[in-house]
C-alpha cells in the first residue's frame, strides 16, 4: 500500500524525511494565515504574552466633607456671625479615577481577547501538526507542550541535510 504526503484536500503529510520542506511550508503557511507563525518559528524565540491582571486604580473617597460658610441675618446690634456647615459633596477626583479604571479595563479586555484569540490560533497550529506527522514521527513529538517544541524536535530529527 502507498500512502501519499498530499491529501485530498491539499494538506501535506510528514511521512519520510523527503516531505520536510513541503511539510513545513505548509505548516507556515497555516500559521501564518493565522498569524502566529512568529508564536511557532522553531528560530524564534517570541512567545505569547499572557496580559496578567487589570491594571489597578488607587481610589479616594467618593465623597468629601467640606466646611461651608453659612450666611445668617444680621443681628440686632449689626454683626452677623459666622456659621460654619460640615457639607459632604462628590470628590471630583474619584470621578476622574473611575474613568481611568474604566479606561484601564477596556484595555485589559482587548489584550486578554487577543490573548486568546492567538492561543486558540497557536493550537490549531498544533492539531494541525499533530494529525499530519506519521504515527512514527508523532511518538517523538507528542509530549511538546508547545508546536514551537514540536517543530524543533522534527527538525532537529529528520530535516534534510542540504
Amino acid at each position: 500500500m502507498s500512502f501519499s504526503s498530499t491529501h485530498n484536500d491539499g494538506t501535506k503529510k510528514l511521512l519520510k524525511q523527503i516531505d520536510w520542506p513541503d511539510w513545513l511550508r505548509y505548516i507556515k503557511r497555516e500559521a501564518n494565515i493565522r498569524r502566529v507563525w512568529d508564536l511557532i518559528d522553531p528560530n524564534s524565540q517570541k512567545s505569547l504574552t499572557d496580559p496578567g491582571e487589570v491594571e489597578e486604580v488607587d481610589f479616594p473617597e467618593p465623597t468629601i466633607t467640606v466646611k461651608v460658610k453659612i450666611p445668617r441675618l444680621p443681628e440686632s446690634d449689626g454683626e452677623t456671625p459666622e456659621t460654619w456647615e460640615n457639607q459632604v459633596i462628590e470628590n471630583p477626583v474619584w470621578a476622574a479615577r473611575l474613568k481611568e479604571a474604566m479606561y484601564k479595563l477596556e484595555i485589559y479586555k482587548i489584550k486578554l481577547e487577543r490573548f486568546n484569540w492567538k492561543d486558540q490560533q497557536v493550537q490549531q497550529i498544533r492539531s494541525i501538526i499533530m494529525t499530519t506527522v506519521s504515527p512514527h514521527y508523532f511518538m517523538y513529538i507528542r509530549n511538546a507542550e508547545t508546536p514551537r517544541e514540536a517543530l524543533k524536535i522534527l527538525r532537529d530529527m529528520i530535516k534534510p541535510a542540504n
